[in-house]
């Protein structure tokens, strides 16, 4: 067999840049500004009817809630307002980063309200 590789230039690229980036910034300082939004979705989402699923004193990025059939139930609104999410059966996660800002954490809990 026979393997032909060439270099992923435009990886390389990305990471040349992505990673300089995060060395700079710190994962201290990515938790601390994301955890504002994250606490926020923590409270305002299962007060609409969504349970949280991702333990409560967790500082990861990703939030899942509860909530049955979410593909068909949130998939048209979240992309009618341009939120990406990932949607399953039985619950829907959100990832928040450095490319987030409140902005966004408004935008979904607003989303979610007109959908109830």
């Amino acid at each position: 067999y026979f393997s032909i590789w060439s270099e992923p230039r435009a990886v390389i690229a990305q990471l040349n840049y992505s990673l300089s980036y995060l060395l700079d910034c710190t994962v201290e300082r990515i938790v601390a500004y994301r955890q504002p939004m994250i606490n926020q979705l923590k409270v305002a989402i299962p007060k609409l009817g969504y349970p949280l699923l991702t333990p409560h004193d967790s500082i990861g990025p990703l939030v899942t809630f509860e909530c049955a059939n979410a593909k068909q139930k949130l998939g048209p609104a979240f992309e009618a307002a341009g939120i990406k999410a990932s949607l399953y059966k039985g619950h829907f996660r959100v990832a928040l980063s450095v490319y987030n800002n409140m902005n966004d954490v408004e935008l979904l809990v607003q989303t979610l309200k007109e959908i109830n």
